[in-house]
């Protein structure tokens, strides 16, 4: 996805409030009133003016209407599932039904408050019942995605589910996992990357930030290296003490949380 998109969908999050909603409500006022006095017959004198003003507004308010569209779209848990199963059939048109039917384990998938540095993962579990391997598979997909435009969440599915695959299970991001995704990006639009960058992951800090009342600071008592996070049931949060640290010292830290209330 175009990097620039994203960033502005990032802007519009944290910029857009009551003010500009109060706005367009006083914009669209205003070109109602103005149009019933241009039918009203107005001046020959008066036309041109009043028409370049109605033009004008037009354009604040569809600028208006452009940002709070963004801020209004939710996907939910059933529009993920309608893109995994979008997932599966572009990667079976490129590889063959039997390719999918030998891979796919069947993955849920559903929207989750999960660190700020992963746009999603894909949780597996491996069992051995019967002397036979049960696989279950699970992905987790941002809340912050749910605001994004369908291009960006999409390629976040499509991530996922390509770990998700029997023959992606140990890859991690090499092996046949690039190779899947290389082969979408060269015939697809879509943009399949290894992770997020550092400018994304703080975009998507900043977003957090300003669209959650609380954040748990987990902070290590040995080097200070900090991460967030902005649900009290994230288990390091309610239970730090299970936690250690590798430091890049390497000397091995503890765990403290803070909280911050907005």
């Amino acid at each position: 996805m175009d990097k620039s998109l994203i960033d502005i969908t990032l802007q519009k999050l944290i910029e857009y409030n009551q003010e500009d909603e109060e706005l367009l409500i006083q914009k669209q006022d205003q070109l109602n009133r103005l149009t019933d006095y241009i039918n009203s017959n107005p001046t020959e004198d008066d036309i041109n003016e009043l028409k370049d003003l109605k033009d004008s507004l037009e354009k604040e308010i569809q600028a208006l209407q452009k940002d709070k569209a963004i801020i209004d779209n939710n996907f939910s848990n059933n529009d993920l599932n309608k893109m995994l199963d979008e997932a599966k059939l572009l990667i079976s048109n490129l590889y063959g039904k039997q390719f999918i039917e030998e891979n796919d384990t069947n993955p849920s998938i559903m929207f989750s408050n999960i660190n700020r540095d992963k746009l999603g993962y894909c949780r597996t579990d491996i069992r051995r019942i019967s002397g036979k391997f049960l696989i279950t598979t699970e992905i987790f997909i941002s809340k912050v995605l749910q605001k994004f435009p369908k291009e960006q969440l999409m390629s976040t599915v499509i991530h996922e589910y390509i770990h998700s695959l029997r023959c992606c299970l140990s890859c991690n991001h090499s092996g046949k996992w690039k190779e899947i995704a290389d082969r979408i990006n060269s015939s697809t639009e879509y943009d399949i990357n290894e992770y997020a960058d550092e400018e994304q992951t703080s975009s998507f800090d900043n977003i957090l930030n300003n669209t959650h009342k609380t954040i748990y600071h987990v902070v290590c008592t040995n080097c200070g290296a900090e991460q967030n996070y902005y649900t009290a049931n994230a288990d390091i949060v309610r239970h730090p003490d299970h936690y250690s640290h590798r430091c890049s010292n390497g000397e091995k830290g503890s765990f403290t949380v803070t909280v911050e209330k907005k």
